[in-house]
């Protein structure tokens, strides 16, 4: 935040929700069922900020 740069990129807030949310809803089978493709896409672009 001192810096200008937000403590935690929306797209990760997000795909912690989503998470969170599936984890109550399928709790023995969360790590096997994705709804969050948009989320993983927005992730991959902003990797691509960092790339070398």
């Amino acid at each position: 935040d001192q810096c200008n740069v937000p403590a935690m990129e929306e797209w990760r807030r997000q795909m912690y929700m989503a998470t969170s949310k599936n984890r109550l809803l399928r709790p023995e089978t969360y790590r096997d069922e994705w709804d969050d493709d948009e989320l993983v896409l927005q992730a991959e672009h902003e990797f691509d900020n960092y790339k070398f």
